[in-house]
């Protein structure tokens, strides 16, 4: 079984690939405290049954006990319920169950098709949904990640800690004395503490940071390619313009938090870095619609489901917004490239609202999944094509 913390479009494509013969997606809502963390497991056992129900509508029973047996082991391993973030995500099918512990909440849905419905996880994905705060000192090096009402803090082990790993790696320990101690007010309770600049001039000292976030930078470097996002960054404000200088990412935002974020929480730096991303969202968002508006009646646009999917399909969707919460059930012809909008679920249907919105992504397009009632046009999909 594999089992992730972070959801990436790498992801996303190797989920996409898994099509012919059944599947089951799963999602709930989890809790990372307090006694609504008991109730999780529960949850889950109640929406494997559903699955296995609706799976047993398509193959043998004991066929989809045995394709659910590794998710229902999750149910009884109580140190798993004690590490979570604000949603699980479950996909099986046979021969496999890939399980994702993400920070946005879903609605408990359970979904069997012959294809993964994916729809739920596209606002870690999609242009409105998910950015990332790095609180970079020479003490410490966290990256958190961060939704609308929640954040999570990624493990990286190829990041380095702090410049005390730089120093050790290239000899220079006697430059800087530091010691390690507990890193009370860290969420990884590490921290170096620097308490002596030994004959090390600031010249040379301003000269081993750089280097130290350069590696920063050449790290996250692979990560960042594959989790495209706002970056936000924390940090003693003397130090942005020379991460700046190492930095390669195109998403590092110009506002920065400034202050020293070795003792300050991840709920603290959510808060102030959601302030800096909302904006960027809100523009994002709006000039969206505002294409959506420039080019109706152009030939441009479309609310129409099935037209939606064609030109999603086609990859020519430049904008697409998607309801949440709701499917439009139906299936692609291939042969004869339409869509066909069903009424009710067949055996072969996909949610055609899932397929515009992960071939839109697939392609480039930029993806806004939200309430039915935010959708533009009052439809359940509005699309933009680029031509």
């Amino acid at each position: 079984m594999h089992t992730s913390d972070y959801f990436s479009r790498e992801d996303l494509a190797s989920l996409m690939k898994a099509t012919g013969g059944p599947r089951a997606s799963v999602y709930l809502p989890t809790h990372r405290k307090g006694m609504d963390t008991r109730q999780d497991p529960i949850r889950l056992k109640n929406l494997l049954a559903e699955a296995e129900n609706s799976l047993a509508q398509r193959i043998r029973r004991t066929e989809a006990i045995d394709m659910l047996e590794d998710a229902r082991a999750l149910i009884e391993q109580d140190g798993y319920w004690s590490y979570q973030s604000d949603g699980l995500a479950v996909f099986v099918e046979e021969g496999g169950t890939r399980v994702w512990r993400v920070p946005t909440t879903f609605e408990e849905t359970c979904v069997v098709a012959d294809a993964f419905h994916l729809k739920p996880l596209l606002p870690l994905l999609a242009s409105d949904g998910l950015f990332y705060v790095l609180a970079l000192s020479e003490n410490d090096v966290r990256l958190l990640q961060g939704t609308r009402h929640s954040v999570n803090e990624l493990l990286l082990p190829d990041v380095p800690s702090a410049m005390e790993e730089l120093l050790a790696t290239d000899g220079e320990g006697a430059a800087l004395n530091f010691h390690t101690g507990a890193g009370a007010g860290t969420a990884t309770g590490r921290a170096a503490v620097f308490h002596g600049h030994g004959g090390m001039d600031k010249a040379a000292e301003k000269d081993l940071r750089l280097k130290f976030f350069r590696q920063v930078d050449k790290a996250l470097r692979d990560f960042f390619r594959d989790h495209p996002a706002p970056l936000v960054l924390a940090g003693v404000e003397s130090h942005f313009a020379q991460y700046r200088e190492a930095n390669s990412f195109d998403g590092l935002v110009q506002e920065g938090i400034p202050g020293s974020p070795d003792r300050t929480s991840a709920d603290d730096l959510h808060s102030s870095a959601w302030k800096i991303v909302e904006p960027i969202f809100q523009q994002s968002a709006t000039e969206a619609r505002a294409a959506f508006e420039q080019f109706a009646g152009t030939g441009r646009t479309t609310t129409d489901v099935a037209e939606a999917t064609k030109l999603a399909m086609e990859g020519r969707a430049q904008i697409a917004f998607v309801a949440v919460g709701v499917q439009a059930w139906g299936s692609w012809d291939e042969p004869m490239h339409q869509a066909r909008l069903h009424e009710f679920q067949h055996a072969d249907d996909r949610d055609l609202l899932n397929e515009i919105a992960i071939r839109t992504l697939a392609t480039g397009g930029s993806v806004f999944v939200v309430p039915p009632a935010e959708v533009p046009g009052g439809g359940l999909a509005a699309v933009v094509s680029r031509y």
